[in-house]
């Protein structure tokens, strides 16, 4: 559910990875395409995105096959949500409190829902042109005229201290906003989408293992960071072309903080 959330919200709309794009080895291999921003690509191979935890580890061929089937990625969340309804209807006459499952179960999903509704407002909601042209304007001319208008003779330096400190600030601010319109795309300061899927899965890992600990079913070994990397037996991609792409892509960012 995660995955196919995190792909309606940011790989629909910016295509894959942006270091693909620069580095054409990552996705040759897998789309045949150096363009990775374009969203036919994603289209097509939106099973193979190399984003951790894999979204080719998480599903069989038969439920890949039938999302391929959905119009589109906004689709897929909601499609998944509803599997997991009609699971946990069944699943209820199996638990001893069912009313008190169902009906917290029924709010949490719904709750989930809407946030996702929320944060693709956020990314469909563009500003206005017009509000971002006038606002760009009026900055345009507050500090191009505040030295003409506070600034002594030059080699006085009265006055001029303050007009540099002012310029930094007011194309700060405007930078900023430029870096909230849409904070789940791929830049630095975007959020770490990718990092809380991997949270999730380890947190879901714990859940599962305790779980099957305390019915006395068989223990399982927990997952790593590291193992998120790893596909399943039932992993749609059957080359190990998706998990290069995400070992070289993790290599690629650890030599960039490093230099």
């Amino acid at each position: 559910l995660w995955c196919t959330m995190r792909q309606s919200l940011r790989e629909s709309y910016l295509g894959f990875h942006p270091l693909t794009s620069s580095n054409p080895s990552f996705y040759a291999r897998i789309l045949g395409t150096h363009h990775c921003r374009d969203t036919h690509p994603f289209k097509e191979y939106w099973a193979r995105d190399s984003c951790r935890p894999l979204i080719s580890s998480v599903m069989t061929k038969a439920e890949k096959e039938s999302l391929d089937l959905l119009p589109n990625a906004k689709t897929r969340p909601a499609a998944i949500m509803t599997k997991m309804r009609i699971i946990a209807q069944r699943m209820t006459p199996l638990i001893s409190d069912s009313v008190s499952f169902s009906l917290n179960f029924m709010e949490s999903s719904k709750a989930v829902v809407d946030l996702l509704k929320f944060a693709d407002r956020i990314v469909t909601t563009p500003m206005p042109f017009a509000y971002s042209h006038m606002l760009s304007m009026l900055v345009f001319i507050f500090v191009y005229v505040t030295p003409l208008l506070y600034c002594g003779p030059l080699e006085t330096g009265q006055g001029w201290t303050s007009c540099i400190v002012i310029t930094f600030c007011c194309y700060g601010l405007l930078e900023v906003g430029i870096c909230l319109e849409n904070p789940f795309g791929w830049d630095e300061t975007d959020l770490d989408l990718e990092k809380f899927g991997k949270v999730m899965a380890l947190e879901s890992d714990v859940i599962a293992v305790t779980a099957r600990t305390e019915r006395g079913l068989k223990s399982v070994e927990l997952r790593t960071d590291a193992d998120l990397t790893v596909s399943s037996a039932l992993s749609v991609v059957t080359d190990p072309h998706t998990i290069n792409a995400a070992k070289e892509r993790d290599n690629a960012n650890s030599t960039a903080t490093e230099g």
